[in-house]
């Protein structure tokens, strides 16, 4: 070597086969002179993109598979259960029935109790004053309440 040596902390002279400066007592070190190593190739990056793009092909792979699929859990209910309309609907008949300016829908609970003869059988309450209004048949087809 016949590049002359400083110590990064006094910058005294550093004999040419010394490791520690002899002024301060320092380890020179691999950068004495000024010149700094090469630095090492860092893989992590690739390491994380390839850990990343396996994640998502698994992720993907397990919800297109048929038995992961949400709509697959979900209960299949019948054309008719499915889409009930407004006016042939037991329930709604006679919750608009009994819907009043003294008693708000949301107050109206209603117990479907079973049919008889055609006609819906519903036990209704007011749950906002806590009383039982009664029971109820109500014919599906020509939308007729009739207290029982």
């Amino acid at each position: 070597m016949d590049e002359e040596r400083y110590c990064t902390e006094c910058r005294a002279l550093i004999p040419e086969r010394e490791s520690v400066c002899p002024a301060c007592g320092v380890f020179a070190g691999d950068v004495f002179d000024g010149k700094l190593p090469k630095k090492r190739r860092s893989w992590t990056w690739l390491w994380l993109t390839v850990v990343l793009v396996a994640a998502c092909v698994a992720g993907w792979i397990y919800l297109t598979r048929p038995e992961n699929r949400v709509e697959d859990r979900r209960p299949r209910l019948s054309g008719q259960a499915r889409r009930l309309p407004s006016t042939g609907n037991p329930l709604t008949i006679l919750r608009r029935f009994l819907t009043t300016p003294d008693r708000d829908e949301t107050c109206v609970a209603l117990i479907a109790k079973g049919t008889d003869g055609g006609k819906t059988i519903i036990t209704a309450f007011d749950r906002c004053k806590h009383v039982k209004l009664g029971d109820f048949a109500v014919d599906p087809k020509t939308a007729k309440v009739t207290k029982r």
